[in-house]
């Protein structure tokens, strides 16, 4: 059995095949030297079947990460919902999916000259819930899965078993538009770093600043009881030059400029001179760092209480949050947790 799964057309594309029970894998970054490379990744399927020894045609499956025609609902559906302000974005989008991610199974067939009939399409979440959970060392699992968005939900919740056959069984999601992989890349653009990239240097400049910005961030991002949460979405702007909204930058106030250098260093013996705006970035920081960490451990708990097992699989851009890894693992009630070696989009493959 042949199986090729691909992720693309976001950022970090990226493919993984299975043949005849061994995995060869690629990211296409690796191929072109384009970082976060979201084209088709032709270079890297050709360099797995290359290495497996086979031809495309040979193939038995292909997956694709997400279902296309879904997340067209939501696209159009977003876009619509702003417009006239959004007639740019509209037009824009309209474009691309016009042009091919609509025909995607089309596109592959003749990409791979394969029939149409091998092509499939996997729920974007339950990409990654997979992704969680099949390699981790356990039979049984809560999986979590939390990121920017897939079709419609940006968190998932799941009960993953291998007995007989594997299951991995849907209990909830958050739809969009609340997402703490979008608030996150929010803080990450307010902060002069790119989203989609810049977040990991999100969380480095966490550990120079306090969480004293947690009650304003209180106001955006809220907890509920239920152990959901939900984002106010008058404090973001999609849509806009920047995520952010005009009401976010009063309560945060000016965004750092980006080609401003920060004067933080570890490394540096005697610590820099630091200007009080660029103490308020690293509080910032920090508290953005803190209010996604205890998100986090309410979405665990309510996972906790929905299956009542003891091992926890995370994957989804979030997961790359190692500083928030760690503390899921120190303080939420599961004993043991699995994150994948790529847990983002690019493993999903």
């Amino acid at each position: 059995m042949n199986v090729l799964g691909i992720s693309a057309f976001y950022h970090d594309a990226a493919v993984a095949l299975i043949a005849d029970g061994r995995l060869y894998a690629g990211a296409e970054e690796r191929y072109t030297r384009i970082k976060h490379d979201p084209s088709f990744p032709r270079f890297a399927i050709d360099d797995c079947l290359r290495r497996a020894g086979l031809a495309s045609d040979e193939l038995d499956a292909v997956v694709f990460y997400e279902e296309p025609h879904t997340k067209f609902t939501r696209v159009l559906a977003s876009v619509l919902a702003g417009y006239p302000r959004t007639r740019s974005t509209f037009v824009r989008s309209m474009k691309d999916w016009m042009r091919s991610k609509l025909w995607l199974r089309n596109e592959l067939s003749r990409h791979l000259h394969i029939p149409p009939a091998r092509v499939e399409f996997c729920p974007h979440h339950l990409s990654h819930a997979y992704q969680a959970f099949i390699g981790s060392p356990f039979d049984e699992a809560a999986v979590l899965t939390v990121d920017s968005v897939g079709e419609w939900a940006s968190t998932g919740l799941f009960h993953a078993r291998n007995g007989a056959t594997l299951e991995i069984r849907p209990l909830q999601d958050i739809p969009y538009p609340h997402s703490l992989g979008l608030l996150y890349s929010a803080f990450t653009a307010f902060l002069g770093f790119k989203p989609n990239d810049g977040e990991s240097s999100v969380m480095a400049l966490a550990s120079f600043g306090q969480p004293r910005y947690v009650e304003e961030i209180g106001r955006v991002l809220r907890l509920q009881t239920d152990g959901s949460y939900e984002i106010d979405q008058s404090y973001l702007d999609p849509f806009g030059e920047a995520p952010y909204s005009a009401k976010f930058r009063a309560l945060f106030g000016a965004p750092r400029n980006f080609k401003v250098k920060l004067p933080f260093d570890t490394l540096a013996a005697d610590a820099a001179a630091v200007e009080p705006d660029q103490q308020r970035y690293a509080d910032i920081a920090a508290s953005i760092q803190r209010a996604l960490e205890e998100a986090l451990l309410h979405l665990a708990h309510r996972l906790h209480r929905m299956t009542g097992l003891k091992n926890l699989c995370f994957a989804g851009g979030v997961a790359l949050n190692c500083v928030a890894n760690s503390v899921l693992l120190q303080r939420s009630p599961f004993s043991s947790l699995y994150v994948p070696p790529d847990p983002g989009d690019g493993g999903a493959a």
